[in-house]
């Protein structure tokens, strides 16, 4: 018996913080039709003419105190947004809800289905959220449902992102997923600040103040095996503009940072590294959070390591993998401060400029294999590799850069030499030659799979 009262009162308590009452009746529950959606929970809307939009509202109505008779009902709702004074007004017609319409005469508890029109460069704001507004007839104030708003994204067919205006959703370029069902996460970067990045599962073919940078990776739509939910939350002080709101969206495969805000689930992804993922860092700067495929440390920003995984979007190799879970091992150099930096992610990294393959590494780790650590020493640029993970002093750990082996004995393996030069710089290569003065040779620092030169 003290269980079932106990439900009961987990039951009220859900109903009370997830309701808004009005006179003679309480809303429970709003919900777009998930067609209306995008891959980023956010209704689609036509960048010219009007967009049907189909929704349900959940309705509790009330009997007379001390009767079986139903409270009076007579009121209206409808899809609404807030004007200049965050007052909401209807977009469109709105629906009647009385008694004699309750889909069942004797249940207290209705769920209705309407389809209303939105008019979107007429009566949409960017950054401004749709919401359920509602009125008993007669009344002039319209209320609104505050427990669910959706963002929008305006629809068009192109393909080319950039520009001003609103954030437009467009056809996404071709693509193959590595598994079956799989969807892309696209990446956008603030225009002229590279350490702020949004994910996306919606391809936008104009991203105002944002550049495209491609594919980051994929993700699972719905639930698969070993997946778990990829959860984005916010803080609604902060809240800016477009689906990128600002700086303020971060991201959680478990539990969403106290102040922060549910906004919805993005995907599904691995909590665990399997076959065909990568890791994905977080980075922290006060309350902006960045995500990135391998570590690093720009200032001021708090590397929060390994956050999740998500299959990996295949790039480009000079030569044939050995399999899916090698990597080419790329080397660049930094002339102007003499750093050596080495990545198995081949991009542009200005003031870093490709150099050539070392050899190849490995995502995940094999038999014998250990963990590659970076660290970096940002006053004097220098990048440092190394299988012992330690406390480096002024270098600062950045991640795991993929698996080596320590000793020789593997077949098919290359040493790795090392040398350390006076004005540090941590240089590392496939073969063994004489640097110019000031460099100390280190000897073999681990062992590589042997690329084919």
């Amino acid at each position: 018996m003290r269980k079932f009262i106990k439900a009961l009162m987990i039951i009220g308590l859900i109903l009370q913080t997830a309701a808004i009452k009005a006179q003679d009746f309480t809303i429970t529950k709003f919900e777009v039709a998930a067609t209306h959606l995008d891959g980023d929970g956010k209704i689609k809307v036509n960048a010219s003419g009007a967009t049907l939009v189909t929704y349900s509202v959940t309705i509790v109505r009330q009997y007379v105190p001390g009767t079986s008779e139903w409270k009076p009902l007579n009121a209206e709702i409808g899809l609404s947004t807030p004007n200049s004074s965050n007052t909401p007004f209807f977009l469109s017609k709105t629906n009647k809800i009385t008694n004699t319409v309750f889909p069942d005469a004797n249940s207290t508890l209705g769920v209705f289905t309407f389809t209303d029109t939105v008019k979107s460069t007429s009566q949409l704001t960017l950054g401004i959220p749709i919401i359920l507004g509602f009125r008993n007839v007669g009344a002039s104030a319209i209320k609104s449902y505050d427990f669910k708003k959706y963002h929008f994204a305006i629809q068009s067919g192109g393909t080319t992102p950039g520009g001003g205006g609103y954030w437009v959703e467009g056809t996404p370029p071709p693509y193959i997923a590595p598994v079956t069902g799989a969807v892309p996460l696209y990446e956008y970067r603030v225009i002229g600040a590279g350490t702020k990045w949004f994910l996306s599962r919606t391809y936008y073919s104009n991203s105002p103040g944002y550049a495209y940078f491609g594919i980051f990776g994929y993700v699972f739509p719905t639930e698969q095996p070993n997946t778990v939910p990829l959860y984005r939350f916010y803080i609604p002080s902060i809240v800016g503009s477009g689906p990128a709101d600002s700086d303020n969206y971060g991201l959680s495969a478990t539990a969403i940072p106290t102040g922060y805000l549910l906004d919805g689930i993005i995907g599904y992804v691995y909590a665990a590294q399997v076959a065909k993922t990568m890791p994905v860092y977080e980075h922290r700067y006060s309350n902006v959070f960045r995500y990135s495929n391998e570590p690093d440390s720009y200032g001021g920003w708090i590397n929060y390591d390994v956050k999740f995984y998500i299959l990996q979007h295949p790039q480009n190799s000079l030569n044939p993998l050995p399999d899916d879970e090698w990597e080419e091992f790329y080397t660049y150099f930094n002339a102007p401060n003499g750093d050596h930096f080495y990545t198995s992610k081949r991009t542009s990294r200005d003031p870093w400029m490709y150099e050539n393959v070392m050899a190849y590494i490995s995502r995940v780790p094999r038999p014998g294999m250990v963990a590659l650590y970076r660290y970096f020493y940002r006053s004097v640029v220098d990048h440092y590799y190394t299988t012992v993970k330690q406390d480096y002093g002024d270098y600062k750990y950045e991640g795991i850069a993929g698996y080596v082996y320590p000793s020789s004995g593997t077949a098919g393996t290359v040493a790795i030499h090392g040398w350390m030069h006076e004005q540090w710089n941590h240089y590392y290569r496939a073969s063994y030659i004489s640097l110019a003065s000031g460099y100390s040779y280190e000897g073999i620092q681990f062992y590589m799979k042997q690329y084919p030169y």
